[in-house]
């Protein structure tokens, strides 16, 4: 999946679209404003996705909506996770193999810069060795259950969710930039 903007509205706006392996895009969202700059899939459930919104630059209006088991067309409303959503800029969003959604926070809000969202609510979650700020990319395991990545100052790290908690433990470096940005967050070990 990936965003179409229009540059032209303010803020710009654009849909997320399926593109196919012949390259035929299929609009399967509304159209969002600001546009969507992270999206990601289940890997489990092809109707489960999530996405993160937000002005470029300024990250103001950031928004995290989800869908799930419902035909994805141009017609099919995202539902906006707003129940104890935190202050602050969303960095990023995954989907692990069991189906949970994880939001990670830019910074540590309320102590803790990550999420797990389900029925449009978000609940926090407990962290220890919570590495150095700022938080950006996220990604699951495709496998393991509970299993995440993330860019966090310049590092990979993974974090070890078990229910309400996780545990964080560097596992090398982030990649290019000066946040990791512009490369995947970590290739899991084995």
């Amino acid at each position: 999946a990936g965003t179409v903007t229009n540059p032209a509205a303010n803020p710009p706006s654009g849909p997320i679209v399926d593109i196919d392996q012949t390259g035929i895009a299929t609009q399967i969202s509304q159209v969002f404003a600001p546009t969507a700059k992270v999206v990601t899939a289940s890997p489990v459930e092809s109707l489960h996705l999530a996405c993160v919104t937000r002005a470029d630059f300024t990250g103001a209006n950031s928004h995290l909506f989800v869908t799930s088991g419902v035909p994805l067309n141009a017609n099919t409303i995202w539902n906006e996770a707003t129940t104890n959503l935190p202050a602050g800029i969303i960095a990023s969003v995954a989907i692990d193999h069991s189906d949970t959604v994880y939001a990670l926070m830019q910074s540590a809000v309320n102590g803790t810069p990550l999420y797990s969202i389900a029925n449009n609510a978000w609940t926090a979650i407990t962290c220890t060795g919570l590495p150095a700020l700022p938080y950006g990319k996220l990604v699951a395991d495709p496998v393991t259950n509970g299993t995440l990545y993330a860019v966090s100052g310049g590092r990979a790290v993974r974090a070890l969710v078990n229910g309400h908690n996780a545990g964080w433990t560097e596992v090398g470096p982030g990649g290019a930039g000066p946040r990791g940005e512009g490369r995947r967050a970590a290739r899991p070990p084995g």
